[in-house]
Parts: C-alpha cells; sequence; structure tokens
C-alpha cells in the first residue's frame, strides 16, 4: 500500500509543478487550467484514501501509532484555484 500511495504523491507533485510553471500571476484561470486542477485535486483524494488504507492494514496488524505514515507521505493540501 505504501509503494501505491508514493507512486500517487510522486504524480501529485509533478502535477503541482506543471501547474506552477504555467500559472500567470494576476490572470484569472482559463478552462483548461480548471480541469487541471480538478483533476490534481482528485488524485490528491486519492492519495487521502490510499493513506487510510495504509493506516487500516497497519491497524490491522497491531500497530496503533500513524504519526510515521503523516510524515513519511504528507499530503499536500487542496489547490485552489
Amino acid at each position: 500500500m505504501g509503494e501505491r500511495l508514493d507512486a500517487v504523491l510522486v504524480e501529485l507533485a509533478e502535477r503541482d509543478r506543471r501547474l506552477d510553471a504555467a500559472s500567470e500571476p494576476g490572470q484569472p484561470p482559463d478552462s483548461r487550467r480548471l480541469r487541471e486542477i480538478d483533476a490534481r485535486n482528485r488524485l490528491r483524494s486519492e492519495a487521502l484514501r490510499l493513506t487510510q488504507h495504509l493506516v487500516i492494514q497497519r491497524e490491522a496488524l497491531g500497530l496503533v501509532r500513524h504519526g510515521t505514515v503523516q510524515e513519511q507521505y504528507p499530503v499536500p493540501p487542496r489547490r485552489q484555484v
């Protein structure tokens, strides 16, 4: 589960880099950019879902402290327009 989560977080970081590189300060976002932000936020939701599944797996193994999960796999906040 950790490997899947890590792959999603890498993709999320790549999408953030592309969005940052293409942003034009002071300009309203066009429809393409809005779609990219929406797709990025859906990917973030998937990362949160995988984080929850990882925590559940750990609890099934008897592990009750999950701070390391949040440290190892930090999920960035939602991206606003």
